[in-house]
């Protein structure tokens, strides 16, 4: 995608030649791996977003090769016809999981997303008055809403009479790590909130449990300003860091910030937290992806042995 220009870093970009290298630095000493069973959880994610890129029928059947991985039944494909947006929702019912997975750019339209970064006023919760996003990703957004509500409450309603207490995992890769920030805050403050108008019925909110819904990113643009961040983080993780991404765009002269929090592949191949609120205020870390350069368009399209881009069998990098 075009704003992957932008998008410095990405994770794991040992190509690049860092202004701060988080293995050399000794004010990096703190920065410690992250556990095993939140690996294993961010890859398994990793790759939900990974099928995303994959062809509708392939998606529909679970057949699309080594992207494919796991049981996932797959209820809704979902696309629009101007901006091309795409992605799909399915359920594991081993995992008790629920999988929102939108695709990354992979064709004209979605650059012209890309590219279209002026920023947007985004009217939301009243103490965040003054929000502004990435119009493009608004867009995108905005697009295919209304069949996310559509699929998320049918998957949800397949699932109704068989279990509860679902989690729910919004992911996304480049583009559609952006389209999943804002696409998660639609559902848990929304779809999922029986206080708001335009929620799902009383059945179907008992599905998904809503202290579990986890967005998992790779490779984010910055999605808005800093109440945006603020917005986002708050709503989507209730104040806790269990929001892992790994990112970077569109430029911070634009007002532009992170949210909170990013996990990052180290120069020594290891996935580190990084410190990105400091004494309550949003930053980004120059011990992680903000201090990396020159860009690493390659780390991008692959975090740890997990492709992202157009191909399922045949893997194609269009940078």
């Amino acid at each position: 995608m075009l704003s992957k220009s932008f998008c410095l870093l990405f994770l794991g970009a040992a190509a690049a030649f860092p202004w701060s290298d988080p293995s050399s630095n000794s004010a990096a000493d703190a920065y410690k791996a992250i556990d095993s069973d939140t690996l294993a959880m961010l890859k398994a994610s990793a790759r939900y977003a990974s099928v995303a890129y994959c062809k509708e029928d392939k998606i529909m059947d679970w057949s699309c090769g080594h992207r494919c991985t796991g049981s996932l039944n797959v209820t809704t494909y979902f696309q629009n016809s101007t901006t091309e947006m795409a992605g799909y929702i399915g359920y594991n019912e081993q995992d008790k999981q629920v999988v929102v997975s939108y695709r990354g750019s992979a064709n004209l339209e979605n650059w012209i997303l890309d590219f279209d970064f002026i920023p947007k006023s985004f009217v939301y919760p009243k103490e965040y008055p003054n929000t502004r996003v990435h119009r493009g990703f608004y867009e995108a957004a905005t697009s295919v809403s209304a069949q996310v509500k559509a699929g998320l409450a049918k998957t949800l309603s397949i699932i109704g009479s068989k279990s509860s207490d679902y989690e729910l995992l919004v992911t996304g890769h480049s583009l559609g790590a952006a389209v999943a920030t804002l696409g998660a805050l639609d559902i848990k403050q929304i779809y999922l909130n029986p206080e708001h108008e335009d929620s799902f019925e009383p059945e179907l909110l008992s599905v998904v449990d809503v202290s579990r819904i986890r967005l998992h990113n790779y490779g984010s643009p910055r999605v808005g300003d800093e109440a945006f961040a603020k917005l986002a983080y708050s709503t989507i993780t209730n104040g806790e860091e269990d929001y892992q991404k790994l990112c970077r765009s569109p430029p911070e002269a634009f007002g532009y910030l992170h949210t909170p929090h990013e996990i990052w592949i180290n120069y020594d191949e290891v996935t580190v937290d990084c410190h990105d609120i400091v004494n309550g205020t949003f930053i980004e870390d120059k011990h992680c992806n903000a201090g990396q350069f020159p860009m690493s368009p390659a780390a991008h399209v692959k975090y740890w042995d997990i492709h992202f881009g157009p191909g399922c069998d045949k893997l194609l990098y269009f940078l």
